[in-house]
C-alpha cells in the first residue's frame, strides 16, 4: 500500500518539475544504478575501517607502556586516515545519489502527468476507469502506450466490485444511440428484464432500485449535457438517490420494482 502511495505522488507535487523523456529517464536510472553499487561498495570499505580503527584504538590502550608502543600507534594513526577516508567517499556517495534521486523525482513529475494527459488526448478508445487504470499502471517507469499495451490483455483473478459492475452495465446501455430519455427508460428496462434469470447481484439491485433508475435516467437527459458524460452522471445520479431514500421513496421503489 506505501508503495501505491508513493506511487500517486508524482501526480500532486506542487513545486517544479524538469523536462524529460523516457530515454533521459532510462539514463538517469541507469546513472543511480552506478551510484548505488559505488556506494556499496564505499559502505563496505566504510565498515571494515571503522572496525580496523576500533581493534586498533583497543590494542594501543593494551600497549601502552611496551616495546609495541610505537608500532602500534603509527598502524593506529594509518587506520584512522583510512577511516577518514572511507568516511568522505561515503559522504560523497550519499550526496551523489541523494541529488540524483531529487532529480529523478523532479523528472517523473513532469513524465507521468504528461503521458497521462497524452493518452487522453488521444482517444485511444473509451475513457473508462479500466483505460485510466491500465494507461496509469506503468507509469513513471514507461510511458502509457506500453502499460496499456501490457495490461489491456491482463484479466484479474477477481471480478469487478459490484459498484463498478452496477456502472458497466448503465454504461452498455446509455452509450446506444437514443433519440430521447424515454428511449434510453425503455431500453435500460428491456435490458433489465432481459436479464432476470441470471443470478446476478449487479442486475437484481438495478431491477430491485428500478424507480431510482428510471428517475436518474430522466434527471440527467433533462440537462442536455454532452454525450459522454451521461453514463456517469445517471450513476452518480442513482447513487445519491439510492443513498439518501425517503419513506416516499421506499414506497415508490417497492411499487416500481421489475
Amino acid at each position: 500500500m506505501t508503495f501505491g502511495y508513493r506511487r500517486l505522488e508524482i501526480f500532486k507535487r506542487e513545486h517544479k518539475t524538469k523536462r524529460t523523456t523516457s530515454a533521459k529517464l532510462r539514463s538517469a536510472r541507469l546513472a543511480i544504478g552506478d551510484v548505488h553499487f559505488k556506494w556499496r561498495s564505499a559502505h563496505e570499505k566504510l565498515e571494515a575501517s571503522r572496525q580496523s580503527a576500533e581493534h586498533a584504538r583497543e590494542a594501543l590502550k593494551q600497549a601502552k607502556s611496551t616495546p609495541d608502543e610505537y608500532e602500534i600507534s603509527t598502524l593506529c594513526e594509518q587506520c584512522e586516515r583510512e577511516l577518514a577516508e572511507a568516511t568522505a567517499k561515503q559522504r560523497e556517495c550519499d550526496l551523489r545519489l541523494d541529488a540524483l534521486r531529487d532529480d529523478l523525482k523532479l523528472q517523473e513529475a513532469h513524465f507521468a502527468p504528461s503521458e497521462l494527459l497524452k493518452f487522453i488526448l488521444s482517444e485511444r478508445g473509451r475513457l473508462n476507469p479500466l483505460n485510466f487504470a491500465n494507461a496509469m499502471a506503468g507509469l513513471p517507469f514507461i510511458g502509457w502506450r506500453q502499460s496499456h499495451k501490457r495490461c489491456k490483455d491482463h484479466k484479474p483473478e477477481s471480478s469487478a466490485g459490484i459498484v463498478y459492475q452496477r456502472f458497466l452495465i448503465v454504461d452498455k446501455v446509455v452509450a446506444q444511440p437514443a433519440a430521447s430519455a424515454e428511449e434510453v427508460v425503455q431500453k435500460m428496462r428491456a435490458h433489465l428484464l432481459d436479464k432476470a434469470t441470471h443470478k446476478d447481484f449487479a442486475y437484481e439491485e438495478l431491477r430491485e432500485y428500478w424507480h431510482h433508475l428510471k428517475c436518474a435516467i430522466e434527471s440527467v437527459y433533462a440537462k442536455r449535457l454532452q454525450p459522454g458524460a451521461l453514463p456517469y452522471r445517471i450513476f452518480a445520479e442513482y447513487q445519491r438517490r439510492t443513498g439518501a431514500r425517503s419513506a416516499r421513496d421506499i414506497f415508490l421503489e417497492e411499487k416500481n420494482r421489475l
